[in-house]
């Protein structure tokens, strides 16, 4: 009893070292006390050390640490779906494929555990993957409109857009525009039931916004952004119009609604890259050359969250786009040279 108790207090701490970043620190407490656990409270031991090992990179040893967790609590379905998730890092497609299966069998129509098997359908079979995104985000919303459902899907930790966001790359990367609009376009049209999914309509038509923009549809994408924020104002669809109106070569309209996001945001990284892109295509390269660093700066310092960047029209290459810019700037144009001073 007293080992238990003890165990009890040590897990409780490693919680903390885990929120405070120090995983690999964590990960040996939660492996050390987890023998002296009680069944549930065991397998969440091993949990945790598993999501440790992941943020370390250590991806074999999680999956054995998610294995653990299952083998000691079966019946939970998260400890399921991080095996899956793990079984899917490492390729293995059989383990992952029966894991969702086992997951889904605990918790039909769980969202994010019909996410998760999208995205590993997907590596498969392209259109797989779209349809159980689309069912994912289906049941979501239909969840959300449950009786106590807003407090159950926040629960689960999972972010709502995401297979949205996921629609929209994976019909871009395969190039399956239409089949990406048709999924997205169910949601546009979808009544709702109540003040639980007020949201889907605005946050959809930002998506489909997003996914025409960068298939070169920009005036549909552009009709899509002002619906957007005629049902619900929200600065990331601002920032999006200034994209899509830099795309445009409207350079007035670009600027006013990337400065319009500046003044709600000013020490983003986000704005200060969209307001370097729109001075590199105007052709200042000046005013690009004086941005950029600061967007670099600040990107390092305080990194615009994935969550946040997920509902944006920022490229993944970003960092990588604004380097090479300014590594451009340092090489000689053709047929010049640099002038050395003499030292």
């Amino acid at each position: 009893m007293l080992r238990t108790w003890k165990a009890r207090r040590a897990f409780d701490r490693a919680l903390e070292t885990e929120r405070s970043g120090r995983f690999a620190e964590a990960r040996d407490v939660f492996l050390a006390v987890a023998a002296d656990l009680p069944g549930t409270q065991r397998a969440m031991a091993y949990a945790r050390a598993g999501t440790c090992s992941t943020w370390l990179g250590e991806f074999a040893a999680a999956r054995k640490q998610f294995q653990a967790a299952r083998d000691a609590d079966p019946d939970t379905a998260d400890h399921w779906l991080n095996y899956a998730n793990a079984c899917h890092r490492l390729g293995d497609g059989i383990g992952a494929d029966e894991a969702y299966v086992e997951a889904l069998k605990r918790a039909p129509d769980r969202p994010d555990i019909l996410y998760y098997q999208s995205v590993y359908y997907a590596d498969k079979l392209t259109r797989g993957g779209l349809e159980g995104a689309r069912r994912a985000f289906r049941k979501l919303a239909e969840a959300l409109e449950e009786p106590g459902g807003t407090a159950r899907m926040a629960a689960l930790g999972f972010p709502w857009e995401l297979p949205l966001a996921f629609i929209r790359n994976l019909a871009l990367e395969k190039e399956l525009v239409d089949d990406g609009l048709a999924a997205l376009s169910e949601f546009v049209e979808r009544p709702s039931a109540n003040d639980a999914t007020s949201w889907v309509k605005p946050a959809v038509l930002n998506h489909r916004g997003l996914l025409l923009a960068n298939a070169g549809r920009y005036d549909e994408a552009a009709r899509d952004y002002e619906a957007s924020l005629a049902i619900r104002p929200a600065d990331h669809v601002t920032y999006n119009v200034g994209m899509v109106e830099m795309r445009r070569h409207r350079w007035d309209e670009a600027r006013k609604a990337l400065s319009e996001y500046s003044r709600r945001k000013p020490t983003s990284p986000v704005t200060t890259f969209g307001l370097a892109l729109l001075a590199e295509t105007k052709g200042d390269a000046k005013e690009a050359a004086r941005l950029y660093p600061v967007f670099l700066d600040r990107q390092s310092k305080n990194p615009a969250s994935p969550v946040d960047l997920m509902t944006l029209d920022v490229p993944r290459s970003w960092i990588t786009r604004a380097r090479g810019f300014l590594e451009a700037l340092k090489r000689p144009s053709e047929g010049g040279y640099f002038e050395v001073p003499p030292e």
